[in-house]
């Protein structure tokens, strides 16, 4: 998707003042799975986006 796509259709999520526009279905299965956290991290061995999913006490959840 670039900036200038039609976001008809999608589902808004906000956190720290950035907005990103997903399917409904992506954002059912997300929320399944567990609280999502994503981050973006930049040093000598990775940049890029880390995301997290806690699937709760005991688990280990994923980085992706």
């Amino acid at each position: 998707m670039t900036l200038y796509e039609s976001t008809e259709g999608l589902v808004s999520l906000e956190s720290n003042g950035i907005t990103l526009y997903i399917e409904p279905k992506l954002k059912d299965y997300l929320e399944s799975l567990g609280k999502v956290h994503i981050d973006y991290l930049s040093d000598s061995q990775f940049e890029g986006f880390h995301v997290y999913i806690d699937m709760g006490a005991g688990s280990r959840g994923c980085s992706c």
